[in-house]
């Protein structure tokens, strides 16, 4: 679901804790997110941004996406939350970032998390540079891969 700026407080904080709860694989702000930083937050982000929830069958909200366009590319974020995590949902997450996007991507990952490595390459994630510190710069283009033949270049 898109998270609306106005008229969505629930929502804003629903995406508030999953955010928190994947902060230490994030690979730049990784501090906790206050509801009063998440309001200041939701009332000042750029228009070039926009936000997803996602959710299972019975209704509760498994994971975000936030993406950015800028640069001519468009940056994502996503995680999925700490009690749904090995259920397969990021595959479907970051399959949703990349076809939102409509154009290219850049980003980048902990090299030492293997568990979105695969992910992300899998569906057409790239490396690019050698890594600084423990963060890789990655790229996609687009139409992604598994999108090719679907949405024409």
């Amino acid at each position: 679901m898109f998270v609306p700026r106005e008229g969505a407080g629930y929502y804003w904080d629903r995406l508030r804790v999953l955010r928190n709860e994947c902060a230490l694989g994030l690979t730049h702000n990784r501090a906790q997110i206050t509801e009063l930083e998440q309001e200041h937050y939701r009332t000042t982000y750029s228009e070039n941004v926009r936000h997803y929830l996602y959710m299972d069958k019975d209704g509760n909200f498994v994971a975000f996406s936030r993406l950015e366009w800028r640069d001519g590319y468009v940056y994502p974020t996503y995680g999925v939350g700490a009690h749904f995590r090995g259920r397969g949902y990021i595959w479907d997450v970051v399959r949703h970032a990349m076809l939102a996007a409509g154009g290219p991507l850049k980003g980048d990952l902990l090299v030492d998390n293997e568990a979105i490595k695969v992910v992300d390459y899998a569906l057409g994630w790239r490396p690019f540079g050698d890594p600084v510190g423990l963060v890789q710069s990655v790229y996609a283009e687009w139409p992604p891969e598994f999108a090719k033949g679907v949405f024409p270049a």
